[in-house]
């Protein structure tokens, strides 16, 4: 009988032992340290310690994410070492896993990519969907919503087959966040009531039911159907404080808070969002407490109590210097790390790499040794060696050539994302600082004279000007927002700010095959600023009740369409300074593009921007 068939058969038959074993033993470990002591008890029992060391990376990833790093290469090297496939896709988890917590969405799902590879190459079907549901929430952080909703579905697709119906009302809850995403509220909805529909029938699924609760109340307050939004918004909270669901429970309070803030109900939202930062200060949870903060603060800005406004502020900033602090110094220990187990890896890459190429030429001099004189296998010796060293030499110069390139790459790109986080980080406070503590002065100053109290509006105009400059350029470095999809997003998110608040209708349309279309960095600025300026000389001057901005591609060109049916103007006589119709007709030239402006009187307005594209 063939060996390999034997081989093959051997590693099945332990598969299929191994599972339900391994399921009542991991069961029976959800203790860390008793998930270590039990390792550190059996060293010989591989099997069993590379699922005890995946359990150990994950239930660590939130915690101590230095040592989750530790134990996922742990089990990555013992994979390899016993030759097990499983562990190997486990180890890919696990590094998704800790990639998309530090906000490396695109690694993460690179890694869990190759774990469904190798899943479907051992048939392990549970291992597939628990790679797709990862792939699909990565999807949806990297806002590339048609794919999130597709691996999901998919997901869905092997958990009904295989009866798992936990995992599938989870799968339909990433797909309704999705629709959610991108202001589909019917079938967010939907798929909200699908998973819920789940949760009425099965036992052990409670924890996600308080999600959804939550989710239906996020929805309904979107749609402004506040007293539905408000019933759900109780339940969740009763059914989280029921099961001790901390953590769902913070995230139930602030969306119930901005609720309440929206109705402008801020006193309600106040103390909702003073519930939640209760919470996530007992758990330590420093992302929920800033995020809390941050609301709070705005909460109090928009009902005029800016001295308040501006000391949660300010708690918002120092949480956030506390967790790019913390940050920094996981990434330093991380970088330790990873150069160590890569200069290891290499090391022993190269060692093996050396010993084929020893045992080649073994072979080779064997067989001139039968047919060949003792001189002419001097000679092949002599000429093997020499090529040999040659040999390592160019591979030396490669290998630098190529460590070399990958430093400056990866140096390159921290810089940009330094670059950007200080512009956020620095800039940003600065700047949102002195537009609060400039109304505050404003507001203390009753008794100042006409030009104090000019000047001081003017620098709050301008420091929140600069602001929003800023934002929109941080907003545009980040590589994930290089598609008209993100764009499309961030133009919804200024429309509603500009639009809602004078009671104008607007659409927003673009072309499903154009979403994905990429923009160099200059271009997306300049583009999203051209509809932005559009957007915003609507608002001020046009008193119009109804606006369309429209993006469709004809043949190779970028089409851009924005019609109101305002009062218009003559092309002669334009409201404001004209600065408006200007920055935009010296961005379109700047982009290689054509714009052109018809408005009549009483009539509206359309303005035509043609770009070409690749």
């Amino acid at each position: 009988m063939n060996i390999n068939f034997i081989d093959k058969l051997k590693k099945l038959i332990l598969f299929l032992l191994f599972f339900p074993i391994c399921h009542i033993f991991i069961c029976q470990n959800t203790n860390v340290d008793s998930l270590k002591a039990w390792n550190d008890e059996n060293p010989t029992q591989d099997s069993l310690r590379l699922h005890n060391l995946s359990i150990i990376s994950q239930k660590l990833a939130e915690v101590n994410p230095v040592e989750a790093w530790k134990y996922a290469y742990e089990v990555q090297k013992l994979s390899q070492k016993s030759n097990l496939k499983i562990g190997l896709a486990l180890s890919k988890i696990n590094f998704g896993i800790l990639e998309g917590l530090d906000g490396n969405y695109e690694r993460s799902l690179e890694n869990y990519i190759q774990a469904i590879t190798i899943s479907e190459s051992i048939g392990w079907q549970s291992g597939q969907a628990i790679c797709l549901n990862k792939i699909s929430e990565s999807y949806k952080q990297l806002r590339l919503y048609s794919k999130c909703i597709e691996n999901a579905e998919k997901a869905v697709s092997i958990n009904e087959k295989a009866r798992n119906f936990n995992q599938v009302s989870i799968n339909f809850e990433i797909i309704g966040q999705a629709y959610y995403l991108q202001d589909k509220y019917k079938l967010a909805l939907n798929f909200f009531k699908k998973a819920y529909d789940i949760t009425s029938n099965e036992k052990d699924n409670f924890q996600i039911k308080g999600k959804l609760y939550t989710d239906f109340g996020k929805v309904l307050s979107s749609q402004k159907k506040y007293p539905i939004a408000s019933e759900y918004f109780e339940k969740a909270i009763k059914l989280n404080l029921k099961l001790n669901e901390k953590l769902a429970l913070v995230e139930t309070y602030i969306e119930q808070g901005k609720s309440l803030r929206n109705q402008g109900e801020f006193k309600s939202a106040l103390i909702a969002f003073k519930k939640g930062l209760l919470i996530a200060e007992e758990l330590k949870n420093n992302k929920s407490i800033s995020d809390i903060y941050r609301e709070m603060s705005l909460t109090n800005q928009m009902n005029g109590d800016l001295n308040l406004a501006l000391t949660n502020f300010q708690k918002h900033s120092a949480t956030d210097d506390i967790i790019s602090a913390r940050k920094i110094a996981t990434r330093n220990e991380l970088m330790l790390l990873k150069l160590d187990s890569y200069f290891r890896g290499k090391e022993n890459t190269e060692l093996k790499k050396i010993k084929e190429n020893q045992d080649s030429e073994i072979k080779t001099k064997a067989s001139w040794i039968s047919l060949l004189a003792a001189a002419l296998i001097l000679l092949a010796l002599g000429a093997g060696f020499w090529i040999y060293q040659n040999r390592l030499k160019q591979m030396k110069k490669v290998q630098i050539a190529q460590e070399a390139t990958i430093h400056q790459m990866e140096l390159a790109e921290r810089i940009r994302k330094q670059i950007a986080r200080d512009l956020h980080d620095d800039m940003g406070s600065t700047l949102s600082s002195i537009s609060i503590l400039s109304q505050v002065a404003e507001k203390e100053l009753v008794n100042a004279n006409d030009v104090t109290k000019s000047l001081l509006g003017k620098i709050t105009q301008n420091s929140q000007r600069m602001l929003d400059t800023m934002n929109d350029i941080v907003w545009t470095t980040q590589p994930v927002n290089d598609s008209l999809e993100s764009i499309t997003i961030k133009i919804r998110e200024f429309a509603a700010e500009m639009l809602d608040a004078k009671d104008i209708n607007y659409q927003i349309v673009v072309s499903e095959e154009l979403l994905p279309q990429k923009l160099p960095p200059n271009h997306l600025y300049n583009f999203y600023l051209i509809i932005k300026e559009a957007i915003n000389n609507i608002a001020k001057y046009a008193d119009a009740k109804n606006v369309k901005v429209e993006i469709k591609r004809i043949e190779n060109k970028l089409l851009l369409t924005i019609t109101d049916d305002g009062i218009g103007f003559e092309n002669n006589v334009v409201k404001g300074t004209g600065n408006g119709l200007k920055n935009m007709q010296k961005r379109s030239q700047d982009l290689g593009g054509e714009l052109k402006i018809n408005s009549w009187l009483g009539q509206g307005t359309e303005i035509i921007f043609v770009l070409p594209i690749d």
